[in-house]
């Protein structure tokens, strides 16, 4: 499995990936606070109003003003925020369309933007369903992939907010001890995942093995299944001759998404 991208393809910071930041130093992805901002603000707001409405409206009720700060800070390191940028208008458009999806596709956002979840996504995706995800293991991972960069207080927090986000996207179970589960994907997120990696310049068959795809917990047959429903639902172009797979998007997905 490949934790970045097929090929020689990149991720273009331009369209709203980031190859070389992390909010798990100091957060997780954030979940419940996500859920609540999309909740109460409409799908055009621009990003300044975005950080208006969470920094003096304090939308997201946190209990100081360096709290309301820092939870900005967060989330827009994992999401960006703004509808102009297609990562996150794409994720914005695909919100609403069914809400047992909202766990992955906030996964998704983030993988794109956060260096070190996606250098995670490996460890926790090779786990069988009822496996334990050990802590340790992880810290050891951190400290493999980012050698003498953090102190090991640090890669223990960083172990400990990575388990979190993997959780709250449904990969894991909050129980005693983290337990890897099957996660809840379907038509909008296996669109967000082709894409992502479209986005980044990968083509044809290698769209189904991208960390995006990786992360869905779907078999063959699912995601089939899903790309159907997405093409009916006129999200998605997608040709599979001979075994020749042709994916691309029609110009008003995403609501006009500029994004070529």
């Amino acid at each position: 499995m490949n934790t970045n991208i097929p090929g020689n393809c990149s991720f273009p910071e331009e369209l709203g990936f980031l190859d070389s930041a992390s909010a798990h130093t100091g957060r997780t992805i954030m979940f419940k606070e996500l859920s609540l901002l999309l909740e109460v603000t409409p799908h055009e707001i621009s990003f300044d109003e975005i950080r208006r409405k969470v920094e003096q409206e304090n939308i997201l009720m946190k209990s100081s003003v360096s709290g309301r700060e820092k939870s900005f800070y967060h989330l827009k390191s994992s999401y960006g925020l703004d509808v102009q940028v297609p990562v996150f208008r794409a994720l914005r458009f695909l919100w609403d369309f069914d809400p047992r999806e909202r766990r992955m596709l906030a996964l998704q956002c983030a993988l794109a933007r956060d260096t070190i979840l996606r250098a995670s996504a490996p460890f926790i995706l090779s786990l069988k369903v009822g496996e334990v995800a050990e802590k340790e293991l992880l810290m050891d991972l951190v400290e493999k992939e980012y050698p003498h960069r953090y102190s090991p207080k640090t890669v223990r927090s960083i172990s400990k907010n990575l388990l979190s986000s993997w959780t709250q996207s449904g990969h894991l179970e909050d129980k005693n001890m983290k337990t890897r589960v099957k996660a809840t994907a379907g038509p909008a997120s296996v669109t967000y995942a082709l894409f992502l990696g479209y986005l980044c310049g990968v083509r044809g068959k290698l769209l189904h093995n991208t960390v995006w795809a990786n992360v869905l917990d779907a078999t063959d047959s699912e995601i089939q299944e899903y790309v159907y429903e997405s093409v009916r639902k006129g999200w998605l172009i997608y040709k599979n001759a001979g075994g020749i797979v042709e994916v691309s998007f029609p110009p008003d997905f995403a609501d006009g998404i500029r994004w070529l």
